[in-house]
């Protein structure tokens, strides 16, 4: 069975993250808000590909749209709860200023620490939090634009 070429993502979206991550040197809250633009972009992808009116889904928040792919089966649960992870770190890096701070830091390591990988990544507790969360940014584009080819 041939897949339609417009059914799948074009993979130059990964790369056009990874050099928009590579091109804010470093800068933490940046690559939280772009890693979860991109995921929500690919959200947004699935939720076209599944539904026959998706545009009132589309102008939804974030959390919202997560949770009808949830309520309609559409994507695995590990993944599911993973997204919402990673709106959870998006809401904490845009609402505290002092993302330098050991009690930030101390914060970002516990969301970090409820990702279902975490476990996986050898030594993750020896890395920095932002080296874990480009680990999982990276795991998680990748996962979720797998589960919308495969739709």
């Amino acid at each position: 069975m041939t897949r339609d070429a417009s059914r799948i993502l074009d993979p130059s979206l990964f790369e056009q993250m990874v050099n928009r991550l590579n091109n804010i040197s470093g800068e933490p809250r940046a690559s939280v808000l772009i890693t979860h633009l991109h995921i929500e972009y690919i959200l947004n992808r699935t939720i076209r590909k599944k539904m026959p009116k998706p545009d009132k889904m589309i102008e939804m928040n974030f959390s919202s749209k997560v949770t009808l792919l949830e309520s309609l089966d559409i994507l695995p649960d590990e993944l599911i709860k993973n997204i919402k992870i990673l709106n959870k770190i998006r809401n904490y890096f845009a609402h505290n200023i002092d993302i330098e701070s050991k009690e930030f830091n101390q914060k970002f390591s516990g969301l970090l620490r409820q990702i279902t990988w975490y476990r996986e990544y050898r030594d993750a507790d020896e890395l920095p939090n932002h080296g874990v969360f480009a680990l999982f940014s990276i795991r998680l584009y990748h996962t979720l634009v797998g589960e919308y080819n495969r739709l």
